[in-house]
């Protein structure tokens, strides 16, 4: 079969690095690796990080060829190098805050498509920091809570007046409808010893209930159905966000139970300590918001039992009343409102990149990438528009 063949190239992860030169005098297929030149003569798996495939390449004397390949194999190193560098580049790049570099990278890609967790007007995207978001949330917590006990007391409302069935007892005014009313229930009269305001046939008669008119406050005004309708909308964002990053995180917690590989205790995986780092801090993260969640969750239950009001997202800034303008509290959320809106809405993209990178090279790439936009930006440089 020897006689057949004419060359055998080898490739790691599909790229050449090199041929087997081959013995002649044998009749197996057996020889020894002639590397090209460069950096691959000395360190043929240079940069490579994560898991690789050997593959051989065999070319007959007809013209014909045949690939081989390995199993996954398991990239290991000794240097802590490594280790060290890939905590600090992923500290850095998960605290990486600003908007305009992370709308120059992503932005492109959702022009075409629908990028609004909400039906509505709230398109605008963010792609700060997910612990940016965190304080966003917890800002408004504390509105929310600092301003509770205007609301209860002193909240703005409306007086209306309706008719309801009180026991004699509590009747505090008898209108005409009162007794109008008593004339068509008289089953809720009962005879009394005493002289009364209802005689017949020479006996005195009081009612058990009546039918009265009552004061009572509404506080479905426009002003407190956005004061609620904002605090659902935070609530749901939030949970919506902690349900697509909590998935996110648990398809990376799969793909590191699916790298298996026994090595020396003094070597290193650097796609395990990627994805383990990866993985660590985003769910310190994912725990910050989801106890942000519950603070929010019983903050909203509280508003939802004061305000009697329906509900509906906030999807667009609300209309500025004088209530929003001069009332402190109502003034207070207004803001809070407003700053939400500049916010934007949150993207989970620079967060989802960072837990795809698989391999240090890529994840350097993306840290200088990330850099050297800032820097641009920093210094006033600004996105071409290329159709102009």
């Amino acid at each position: 079969m020897q006689t057949n063949i004419k060359l055998v190239e080898v490739c790691v992860n599909g790229e050449i690095i090199g041929n087997i030169v081959l013995k002649k005098e044998i009749d197996t297929i057996e020889g020894y690796t002639k590397y090209r030149e460069g950096i691959f003569a000395e360190q043929p798996f240079l940069l490579h990080y994560d898991l690789v495939t050997l593959s051989f390449i065999l070319f007959f004397d007809d013209g014909s060829s045949k690939e081989y390949f390995s199993d996954f194999l398991l990239c290991v190193s000794k240097s802590q190098e490594d280790a060290t560098n890939i905590q600090k580049m992923l500290q850095e790049l998960i605290a990486f805050d600003d908007s305009q570099v992370g709308e120059w990278i992503f932005s492109d890609s959702e022009r075409s498509t629908s990028n609004s967790l909400y039906e509505g007007k709230w398109n605008k995207r963010s792609y700060k920091s997910l612990s940016s978001y965190i304080q966003l949330l917890e800002n408004v917590i504390s509105c929310y809570k600092s301003n509770y006990t205007y609301f209860k007391m002193q909240g703005k409302h409306t007086i209306q007046q309706s008719n309801v069935l009180v026991s004699y007892e509590n009747v505090k005014t008898i209108s005409r409808d009162s007794f109008n009313w008593i004339m068509q229930n008289t089953d809720q009269l009962a005879s009394v010893s005493h002289s009364s305001g209802i005689q017949y046939q020479g006996k005195n008669y009081l009612p058990y209930r009546i039918k009265t008119d009552s004061n009572r406050k509404s506080w479905d005004v426009y002003e407190n159905r956005i004061v609620i309708g904002f605090l659902y909308t935070v609530f749901r964002n939030a949970k919506q966000i902690y349900t697509e990053f909590d998935k996110d995180i648990l398809n990376e917690e799969r793909i590191i139970s699916r790298i298996h590989g026994s090595f020396p205790k003094e070597y290193r995986a650097p796609i395990i300590t990627i994805k383990s780092l990866q993985v660590s801090f985003c769910r310190i993260l994912l725990r910050k918001l989801s106890h942000v969640i519950d603070v929010l969750q019983g903050i909203y239950k509280q508003y939802v039992a004061l305000f009697d009001v329906s509900l509906s997202l906030l999807t667009s800034l609300p209309r500025k009343t004088s209530t929003f303008c001069e009332i402190k509290p109502y003034v207070q959320v207004f803001e809070i409102i407003v700053h939400w809106f500049q916010y934007g809405e949150y993207s989970l993209e620079k967060e989802r990149l960072i837990l795809q990178v698989k391999t240090l090279d890529k994840l350097f790439e993306y840290y200088c990438l990330l850099r050297l936009l800032k820097l641009l930006a920093d210094n006033g440089y600004k996105k071409a528009d290329i159709e102009k």
